[in-house]
């Protein structure tokens, strides 16, 4: 994949210009150290001659429309303020105040920042345990498809359903068998893709290393075979 945004930063940077704006660390590596220079290099705000990602339209857009093409969707935007973020919007956009939804036991808690804040009715779909352990097993088209029934029988519709998948600890659900469920009522459906790779004191160096070398490669592999990558 092309890199828009870094590539034009980098550009942007080696240009005559001082940032009189923020942030107020002005490009400047203040920890002397490889990865923050590279960081704080690139950390721009909607200065004059960059862009504005409430309305791209320079190399943000150019981002953000292959971002679209190669995810094989209509538009695709990019979250800012975390995950958070993105599942407050797709809610605020999808439900009515205080409309019904359906959403997994196991959502993160930012759904039910949503469902307080619109003073939505959730409606609960609780995943069983996979066997042996305390971790959630996965959300299936046939648990949604019965949720959907009992509230229809009570003149009910869901406004949107919110599931995780994959969730925290890698689970997947069949989220084309759940849309096809959804797509004969034009149900909304939200997923958080919550699959989180953050290091721990659990975790040698080594074990890190070895699953950074994986991302590169995933990340080099989508450059040149994005349809492989996708799969």
């Amino acid at each position: 994949m092309k890199e828009y945004i870094n590539k034009y930063l980098d550009r942007y940077s080696k240009r005559d210009y001082y940032p009189w704006h923020m942030p107020g660390h002005k490009r400047q590596d203040v920890f002397a150290d490889d990865f923050w220079e590279t960081l704080f290099h690139r950390d721009f705000t909607e200065a004059e001659g960059l862009d504005d990602l409430h309305e791209p339209e320079l190399f943000m857009k150019d981002s953000l429309e292959q971002m679209r093409r190669f995810y094989g969707t209509e538009k695709t935007y990019m979250m800012v303020n975390g995950a958070t973020g993105g599942i407050l919007a797709a809610l605020f956009a999808c439900a009515p105040e205080h409309a019904r939804i359906l959403m997994g036991r196991n959502c993160h808690k930012s759904v039910c920042h949503a469902v307080s804040l619109l003073n939505l009715e959730p409606e609960y779909i609780g995943p069983e345990l996979l066997p042996g352990t305390d971790i959630f097993a996965d959300i299936t088209p046939e648990q949604i498809g019965q949720k959907i029934q009992e509230m229809k029988q009570r003149g009910e519709l869901p406004a949107a359903v919110v599931i995780t998948s994959p969730t925290y600890e890698g689970v997947i659900s069949d989220i084309c068998g759940i849309k096809n469920v959804l797509v004969p009522y034009d149900i909304p459906l939200i997923v958080d893709e919550a699959l989180m790779v953050e290091p721990t004191e659990t975790e040698s160096k080594e074990t890190l290393d070895n699953a950074i070398a994986v991302f590169r490669k995933l990340y080099e592999l989508a450059g040149t075979d994005p349809e492989k990558a996708r799969h």
